[in-house]
């Protein structure tokens, strides 16, 4: 771990409600306490870890409304709006304080030594649905983690069958796992007029090919993200992960 001053958006690119972005390293405090003023006064350097405050960041040009967490020590939570420019303006407006500009792999590399866990909060960051989020939070909180220890135990008590059929067990989801934030590609094909615009339409939920009683109205590529929601009450573990397949 080094204590250089590094920041990084930890949110999703791409427009959104919120981005939120890392101030990391000994003098992050100090960065922060000169571009955000808070409702009342008070020294960034004091703040207690977990505290949330709700301010202003300042840079030459504008002036936005946001709010910071203190999440370590030497850490920085900052949220704003979830557009592109609001985001990018607190980051260079952080560069010119010194700090420098990291990815978010290059960050989790720094902070976090399991490589389970780094992993999962690499993918947890463009995961495309709450399902997929949910799967991969209980990663990041030791499931794969638990299951191989299951493992070791059994294979330190001479359990070797047992062993080796719940790692065949878990590698049977490797297909499923490897499309978590990399979806499916499903074409639909067919004869003209047997109904193929009005099935994506259905399944879409809105107008998104044309529908017409002759043939020929779709002659291009049409494509669009599609989830399909499995009923599903508590985070999953690799013993429950069938529900999602």
């Amino acid at each position: 771990m080094t204590d250089e001053l590094v920041v990084v958006q930890v949110s999703g690119e791409g427009r959104g409600a919120v981005a939120t972005v890392l101030v990391d390293g000994a003098q992050a405090a100090d960065v922060v306490s000169d571009r955000f003023s808070g409702r009342q006064p008070e020294s960034i350097s004091n703040l207690p870890e977990n505290a949330i405050r709700f301010g202003r960041w300042q840079t030459q040009q504008t002036t936005e409304e946001l709010v910071i967490c203190r999440t370590g020590t030497n850490r920085f939570e900052v949220h704003c709006h979830g557009g592109r420019v609001a985001s990018r303006k607190i980051i260079e407006s952080l560069i010119q304080l010194g700090a420098r500009e990291i990815d978010h792999a290059s960050w989790l590399a720094r902070v976090e030594q399991d490589r389970f866990r780094r992993q999962a909060l690499l993918l947890l960051r463009d995961a495309p649905t709450q399902r997929t989020a949910a799967i991969l939070l209980a990663q990041s909180r030791g499931t794969m983690r638990s299951m191989l220890q299951r493992v070791v135990r059994l294979i330190s008590d001479g359990n070797t069958l047992e062993s080796a059929a719940l790692l065949e067990r878990c590698l049977t989801f490797q297909p499923f796992a490897g499309h978590l934030v990399v979806p499916w590609k499903v074409v639909v094909v067919g004869r003209p007029n047997t109904g193929k615009s009005s099935l994506i339409n259905a399944m879409l939920g809105y107008d998104r090919t044309l529908v017409f009683d002759q043939p020929g109205p779709t002659r291009d590529e049409v494509a669009a993200p599609l989830a399909i929601a499995v009923a599903y009450t508590h985070p999953p573990s690799p013993r429950d992960l069938s529900a999602y397949r």
